[in-house]
């Protein structure tokens, strides 16, 4: 997301920005697609604390790596926070078993972090579900 507001700072991106014809009722269908993915993901991911958004910043990018990370590596996928903060994220999610600890087979003395198969399955179902709502969503603005 940061990525792209920043790119929308460009010359390239304003230009395109201007000539789009997005309006208040556009915006507004868009706040209701963003709130459906949200229950979405609220109802897969019922526990209060998963609600934070550096969870499904951090679930996200380890379902999209698709194979064991390094607990160095999860906790840059935390944008805009501490790696302090970021470490104790991913403490609370492997305490509550969303996230694995593996042997790294490179290196002894490290573990790396990888999805439980459940948080996996609560994924897709979350993604699936969402795919599906944009279809609507998208549809609705052709």
């Amino acid at each position: 997301m940061l990525k792209l507001i920043e790119s929308l700072k460009t010359d390239k991106a304003q230009h395109i920005a201007m000539t789009m014809t997005f309006n208040d009722h556009d915006r507004r269908h868009f706040i209701d697609f963003y709130i459906k993915m949200d229950a979405i993901w609220a109802e897969e991911f019922d526990e209060e604390e998963y609600t934070n958004i550096h969870y499904a910043t951090l679930f996200f990018q380890l379902w999209n790596k698709n194979k064991p990370v390094s607990k160095t590596d999860a906790y840059r996928f935390m944008h805009n926070i501490s790696s302090q903060t970021a470490q104790k994220y991913l403490n609370k999610a492997i305490k509550r078993g969303s996230i694995i600890e593996i042997d790294n087979p490179e290196d002894k003395r490290s573990k790396l972090v990888t999805l439980s198969k459940h948080t996996k399955n609560s994924l897709i179902r979350c993604i699936d579900a969402t795919l599906l709502e944009s279809q609507g969503f998208f549809n609705k603005q052709k």
